[in-house]
């Protein structure tokens, strides 16, 4: 995890390719694996890992923007749009499903509505650090 923020995808991916077999097949090493590769601009095993990582927790929503990024630099806009389809079933209130149809409209070429899409994500991410701060200020104001 800290050598994938460090932007060292190479040894990323082969520090998690040494993990045993039973921790390489789960969804979060695979979402780690498919990041890696994204970060180094090498999409098609990026959307491999990313990929396998849906094929393993079908309802997994972190990691499916990173697979509908993916998708739009490969030009795949049928496999995008069935993504954004099914991420919308599986949870409307997740930032990550609307950076996915942000990125299947973008890729329509239909930018303002892309736009619309990406802002209802930003939306949601400001809404989360909003409960987070009011989690923080609520529970921990007294530790001081």
């Amino acid at each position: 995890y800290q050598l994938l923020y460090q932007y060292d995808c190479s040894s990323c991916v082969s520090l998690l390719h040494q993990l045993p077999r039973h921790h390489f097949a789960c969804g979060f090493v695979q979402q780690l694996m498919g990041k890696a590769y994204f970060e180094a601009a090498d999409y098609k095993p990026a959307l491999l890992a990313l990929k396998e990582m849906l094929n393993l927790e079908p309802y997994r929503i972190k990691g499916v923007d990173i697979l509908s990024t993916t998708l739009w630099h490969l030009k795949r806009d049928k496999e995008l749009c069935a993504l954004a389809q099914r991420v919308v079933e599986v949870d409307k209130m997740a930032p990550e499903v609307w950076c996915v149809v942000g990125n299947s409209f973008s890729l329509q070429r239909e930018p303002e509505t892309s736009i619309k899409f990406f802002e209802i994500e930003a939306k949601f991410h400001l809404s989360e650090a909003n409960l987070q701060l009011d989690f923080w200020d609520k529970n921990f104001q007294n530790w001081q």
